[in-house]
């Protein structure tokens, strides 16, 4: 599919990352054997920022979100455990351009719990929210961890919804409501699977200045 989709200069950067991810330091996680080595617990956190990088490539099919390539995960000898995420995070520019992240992930660091460019960051979130880089945000309805098509909705769908006396309902898909709220903000909602209402205030994430 990607080979259809992507650049061959992205391709390249994708494969190199998670090329990366296999051979660096360790083995799989599913054989390693964690022996502390007189390590730190957190030994390992600064390889985060060292080699989480940003880059932008050429996607026809690009989106908010889009997962382009995930390694397995392995083990530090210490007992931290690495892998390699690659995410399309927001439009960069016409026509298919698009701003990707490649995150080295380290386990038992102190970081947001997503890195991936979304608003919210709650682990057991029934919905991810990201920005469209033009003013309007994707909505990826999450059901124990897997994601569905995302919701679109527009800067020119957000403006035909302005705020009113009362908050009220913008629109809904795979369950996800996005609110206007009377101060006129955004929120959005999901039943989390124990039942209760998941609800997050959108902010100034993703705020785009015209």
């Amino acid at each position: 599919m990607l080979r259809t989709q992507l650049s061959k200069g992205l391709r390249l950067i994708i494969g190199t990352a998670l090329l990366a991810g296999v051979l660096l330091f360790a083995s799989p996680a599913t054989t390693a054997q964690a022996g502390g080595g007189g390590l730190s617990p957190t030994y390992f956190c600064p390889l985060v920022k060292l080699l989480s990088i940003s880059v932008v490539g050429t996607d026809s099919t690009g989106y908010a979100g889009k997962l382009l390539g995930l390694s397995p995960t392995f083990l530090f000898p210490n007992g931290q455990s690495y892998y390699i995420r690659v995410t399309e995070t927001s439009f960069a520019s016409a026509p298919h351009n698009w701003n990707i992240y490649i995150e080295f992930h380290v386990s038992g660091c102190t970081t947001a719990n997503f890195t991936d460019g979304r608003c919210n960051q709650e682990p057991d979130q029934p919905v991810a929210v990201y920005p469209d880089g033009l003013g309007g945000y994707y909505f990826f309805a999450v059901n124990v961890g897997v994601g569905y098509y995302p919701w679109h909705v527009t800067e020119q769908q957000l403006d035909d919804n302005p705020a009113r006396s009362a908050n009220y309902l913008i629109g809904q898909s795979h369950g996800v409501r996005l609110y206007r709220l009377s101060d006129g903000g955004l929120q959005v909602n999901r039943i989390k699977p124990d039942g209760t209402d998941y609800k997050f205030l959108i902010g100034t994430c993703g705020v785009h200045e015209d």
